[in-house]
């Protein structure tokens, strides 16, 4: 005699149907589509979907479906927690809604270019420039559309690949000034936050000696972003700079006085 756990269904024709159905709309169905859920849902809306569905389409429900139904109820479960999990971490929702707004082009090559730009500035913040320059060529390779944050980061590790003198001057500086000139046409390109693209053309505003034109770039930075580090920390090295420089002329300005009275 079969025996049932208290409070799960019993499979009927009504059961069979069911997992069928579902099954068929979950396979050309988006993230949003298989929760049931807006584009603008938020964590909570998503949350509480994910709960039900789970609910729903948990494999205890259906105790006696034979072997082929219980699979596809495994993997309709599976495609549901997929969703809600790529959904309610804001990079991947990012990255996937990235993708849904691609039309024709190849959805891998966006999601692969995406990985290397995340790649490529998590070798960035790691100081290892060369990496990080490997990265960031292959996603502007990779990627179907030109993205500019993509080139931006490509410029600004050629510039930081640059030989350079002891004190941090770059040695070639035409091409320097030619990779500030392209950081400034992508500059245009870019309406939303860019704080990140005001202090790297900072960064070779002040290799190149132009200090009040580096100093416009960080505090526009700070502007858009009062806690960018790298804006923070180049404003406060200007300002030594300065200070010590004033000191050494006042200390110059003091011996030449001293030498006249003589």
């Amino acid at each position: 005699m079969t025996t049932h756990t208290p409070g799960l269904s019993v499979m009927t024709t009504d059961d069979a149907e069911k997992v069928d159905e579902q099954y068929e709309s979950i396979q050309d169905a988006n993230y949003y589509e298989i929760l049931g859920v807006d584009r603008s849902a938020d964590e909570h809306e998503l949350t509480e979907r994910f709960r039900e569905l789970a609910k729903e389409w948990h494999a205890d429900r259906f105790p006696d479906l034979d072997d082929e139904r219980r699979q596809k109820v495994q993997e309709i479960f599976a495609e549901i927690n997929n969703a809600y999990q790529t959904l309610s971490d804001p990079g991947d929702r990012e990255e996937y809604d990235t993708s849904l707004e691609t039309d024709d082009t190849d959805i891998g090559s966006v999601i692969d270019a995406e990985d290397s730009f995340r790649k490529g500035r998590n070798l960035l913040d790691a100081g290892r420039y060369e990496g990080a320059h490997e990265q960031f060529k292959e996603a502007c390779e990779l990627s179907p559309e030109d993205e500019p944050e993509y080139r931006a980061h490509l410029v600004y590790t050629e510039f930081l690949l640059l030989p350079k003198h002891q004190d941090g001057t770059p040695r070639d500086r035409d091409e320097t000034r030619e990779l500030l000139e392209e950081l400034e046409d992508i500059s245009r390109q870019i309406s939303d936050d860019k704080a990140w693209l005001e202090a790297f053309m900072g960064r070779m505003a002040k290799a190149l000696g132009r200090l009040p034109q580096a100093k416009q770039f960080f505090r526009e930075a700070r502007r858009i972003d009062p806690d960018n580090r790298m804006a923070q920390r180049q404003l406060r090295l200007i300002k030594k700079r300065q200070e010590k420089d004033d000191e050494d002329q006042g200390l110059l300005d003091t011996i030449l006085s001293k030498l006249n009275l003589d």
